[in-house]
Parts: structure tokens; C-alpha cells; sequence
């Protein structure tokens, strides 16, 4: 029940750079149909093609190159995005049930900002750990980082997650001007 996140940057990217060369192709191709001199001189490009051979170093710099950008740009597709919809404990019923890291984040966030002596509470989940900062509006730090400890740790088991993440709360001091 882990979803993750679709690789767009990469798809873009090669969808951009392909769009550009059709539309240079395509425009040079009507210029030629209408006579006029076309943005890519096909001509130019033939009599380079016949040219050059493969073992000519700007042949095998502009390979090598082409080949490092494909696979970076397949290396960015294949890696695992961090998910977006993280699992929750079935309870021995078998269905599958998520919630979505930000409203994890905000149900969090807004029982870290119940807690007596909290100002605000801003909160960050990762795979194995949940991260909140809070704004004091009184009190001793150290109670207040336990007791929103303690209040984040029963707002988890009531979400129920599939695993359990660690909690650290960072008490914020607030700026003074």
C-alpha cells in the first residue's frame, strides 16, 4: 500500500528535449517547402555525416555523452521516490488502508499545537522518524518537549501506522528582536 510518487523531472525532460528537436525538424521542413532557406540546413548536415566516422573524437565525446544523460536520466526514473501514501496497520482485518504523508504531518501538527506551553508545532514525517519543532509560549523546555513527546505518541497509536516511527521534538526558541 505504499505509493510513491511518479517520476516526472525525467519524462520532462526527455519529452522537452524531443519536442524541440520535432519542432526544429518540423519548421525547417515547411521552410524548405516554401523555399526559403531552412533553421537546420539539412545539406550541411549530410555532407558532415559523410565526414565524420566514428572514431573521430567529437563522434565519441558526443556518444559518451548522450550515453551519461540517458543513464542519469534512467537512474532518476528507476530510483524510489519517497512515498506518498504511507500504510496503516490492517488491525487483523486485511485491508489495506494509508494516509498521505501531509495529512499524517498536519494531524500531528495540530496535536503537538494542544499541548499546553505551545505556541505553534510544525511537523516532518520520514520513513522511520517524525520530527516536530515547537514554538513555546511558556513553560520549561524539557516538560514541554515531553509532554509533546507524549501527545504525539498517542495521536500515532490512534493513526495506527503500519511501523512505528521515532519521535524527536526540538523546542524552538523564538527570535528576539
Amino acid at each position: 500500500m505504499i505509493r510513491r510518487p511518479r517520476r516526472t523531472v525525467p519524462a520532462t525532460v526527455v519529452a522537452l528535449v524531443l519536442l524541440a528537436a520535432a519542432v526544429l525538424v518540423a519548421v525547417s521542413g515547411v521552410q524548405v517547402l516554401l523555399g526559403r532557406p531552412p533553421v537546420v540546413p539539412f545539406g550541411d548536415l549530410a555532407a558532415l555525416g559523410a565526414q565524420v566516422t566514428l572514431a573521430d573524437p567529437a563522434v565519441v565525446a558526443a556518444a559518451a555523452g548522450t550515453a551519461l544523460v540517458g543513464l542519469l536520466l534512467l537512474a532518476l526514473a528507476l530510483r524510489p521516490g519517497s512515498p506518498t501514501v504511507l500504510p496503516l496497520s490492517d488491525g487483523g482485518s486485511g485491508i489495506d488502508t494509508g494516509i498521505t504523508r501531509r495529512s499524517l504531518d498536519r494531524a500531528l501538527a495540530d496535536a503537538a499545537g494542544r499541548v499546553d506551553g505551545v505556541r505553534s508545532a510544525t511537523v516532518r514525517s520520514r520513513r522511520t522518524r517524525v520530527r516536530a519543532d515547537v514554538r513555546p509560549a511558556f513553560g520549561d523546555p524539557a516538560q514541554l518537549r515531553s509532554r509533546v513527546r507524549e501527545q504525539l505518541a498517542e495521536r500515532l497509536a490512534g493513526i495506527g501506522p503500519a511501523s512505528t516511527p521515532r519521535i524527536t521534538v526540538r523546542v524552538v526558541r523564538p527570535r528576539r528582536t
